[in-house]
């Protein structure tokens, strides 16, 4: 059988593990413990904008390559600026509804610490018609899932599409997850955009 698998529109995930992760997050959960710029949340607590912080640097260094790769796999031009990036600590039951980070590029998670039973990171299919009508699966087989979940653990970094819809599901209770979220987006803007995908 002369049968070809065509993956069209691909929506582009990349995973992988910073390197020396287990220095990089204990230098950052250092300082983070002496922040004072945290908000009080219902699930836990968030800081503010982090970008600059100097214990951050190695961790950003690390993203902005595999973004530069990205960009030159999909090819297109090296144009990336880091745009955000904060912190949240989840110690109580919790999830987060399904949203996208607008006016971004890529964006992604990294986990700092997590506890085995945490609340997972799903992305979500973007295509509005795909769930019209719904077969019964044998299987589970991510090329027709609606839904991908990614277990957090340590070190693990996930770089997604800005416009990919994504939540966090509700964990097990008396787990903690601390994870980093950040923005990247394009440096250069053409004069005649009114906004930035």
């Amino acid at each position: 059988m002369n049968l070809y698998q065509h993956n069209l529109f691909p929506t582009l995930v990349f995973t992988a593990t910073i390197e020396n992760f287990e220095e990089i997050n204990a230098n950052i959960l250092t300082k983070l413990f002496k922040c004072e710029h945290r908000e009080e949340k219902v699930y836990g607590w968030q800081t503010q904008n982090i970008a600059d912080w100097e214990e951050l640097q190695p961790l950003i260094a690390q993203i902005d390559s595999y973004i530069k790769y990205i960009q030159t796999h999909m090819g297109y031009m090296q144009d990336d600026q880091l745009d955000s990036m904060w912190i949240q600590e989840y110690d109580k039951p919790h999830m987060l509804e399904k949203h996208k980070h607008p006016n971004s590029w890529y964006s992604g998670a990294y986990y700092l610490q997590a506890d085995p039973e945490c609340g997972p990171l799903s992305l979500h299919d973007h295509r509005p018609d795909v769930g019209i009508v719904s077969y019964p699966k044998n299987e589970e087989n991510t090329d027709v899932s609606h839904r991908i979940e990614f277990k957090p653990e340590a070190g693990l970094l996930i770089l997604f599409p800005s416009w990919c819809t994504h939540s966090v599901i509700m964990g097990k209770e008396n787990t903690k997850r601390i994870s980093l979220s950040f923005n990247w987006s394009k440096q250069f803007r053409n004069q005649n955009e009114l906004t930035i995908i």
